[in-house]
């Protein structure tokens, strides 16, 4: 079975990139803290996977005021951007007919 992007463009502040990414908190956090950032983490599901290189700075906004998509958190910082895989084929996209898009894809690339 393939594998397709289901969501993308979500942003998470520096603990829950260190959580999704390593499953590791900083040692300062509270337990509070640490429920919430698991309890934002399982609510976007099994399949998330970082879609951020910190290298280019593609994905990765060193200081924002944004919400963090993970925790809720408002505080400035770092954000970092995620995406959720989701399986079976990829779903057409909306205002094409079903085959339409792949249609103009191959038509594209054929040219």
């Amino acid at each position: 079975m393939t594998m397709h992007v289901a969501r993308d463009g979500i942003e998470l502040c520096t603990d829950c990139m260190f959580r999704a990414v390593n499953g590791d908190l900083p040692s300062d956090t509270t337990p509070e803290r640490d429920a919430e950032i698991d309890a934002g983490l399982e609510s976007l599901g099994p399949h998330l996977v970082p879609s951020f290189d910190t290298e280019t700075g593609e994905g990765y906004e060193a200081f924002t005021w944004r919400r963090c998509d993970c925790c809720g958190s408002k505080l400035g910082g770092s954000r970092y951007e995620f995406a959720v895989l989701a399986l079976g084929p990829a779903p057409e996209p909306r205002g094409y007919a079903p085959g339409e898009a792949a249609a103009i894809v191959a038509a594209w690339k054929n040219r």
